[in-house]
């Protein structure tokens, strides 16, 4: 079985082919990709100059996607052909310190989905199934693919321990500063501020619910 995707050869060089797809293994889940995300990062590969992990051409980019189950490895028991899914593509090892000591996101044997192996630049993704969430039918599978950079977001919330009746500083309102700036609201941030040099930004910004909203170039 073959499928089409967008192949990064080498920086600035992406072409549109048929490769064949990954049959899933005993833990591994066959996704048919419904909606993907493009990234600063998959920008950062493409052009050369890196991401978070040290990435090898050629490669299938896309790590922010949402689609479909079309098959599953004989081991898998929670989920099932047809089951709407959203993915965490940082796959880790759950073996190392890091991993042991709770924090997996450093995990020293992390694979990235679609930045060390074959991304949702593609009809079909497979993915080991511990790292696909079961979404609701009626969630749109554009939403979904969102889960990614919204989880990012969320962990930036956490970790500035945004509390209600606190004033929140957003520094670009880009999509990121975007999910932020809502998360910080539903967290009780009584004060939005948001600095951004882009007219469009700013008004989007209001209209979100931003208190201040500051032009640094003016």
């Amino acid at each position: 079985m073959k499928m089409l995707a967008l192949v990064l050869n080498a920086p600035r060089d992406l072409t549109l082919e048929r490769v064949p797809v990954k049959e899933p293994s005993a833990d591994e889940i066959l996704i048919r990709v419904k909606a993907c995300g493009v990234c600063g990062t998959d920008l950062h590969l493409f052009e050369g100059t890196g991401g978070a992990m040290d990435s090898e051409y050629p490669l299938i980019m896309g790590h922010e996607f949402a689609g479909e189950i079309v098959r599953c490895g004989d081991a898998v028991t929670d989920l099932k052909s047809g089951d709407h899914v959203a993915v965490d593509p940082n796959v880790y090892c759950g073996k190392c310190e890091p991993c042991r000591s709770g924090e997996v996101h450093f995990c020293q044997n992390m694979v990235g989905i679609g930045t060390t192996a074959p991304g949702a630049f593609a009809e079909y993704c497979t993915v080991p199934s511990r790292s696909a969430y079961k979404v609701d039918p009626s969630l749109s599978l554009d939403v979904a693919a969102m889960m990614e950079p919204v989880g990012c977001c969320l962990h930036g919330v956490d970790r500035a321990n945004i509390q209600p009746g606190c004033t929140t500083v957003i520094i670009g309102f880009g999509p990121a500063g975007q999910i932020i700036a809502q998360l910080a609201l539903l967290s009780g941030s009584a004060r939005l501020i948001v600095i951004e040099p882009v007219a469009e930004k700013r008004a989007m910004a209001r209209a979100i619910g931003a208190t201040t909203v500051i032009d640094p170039l003016h």
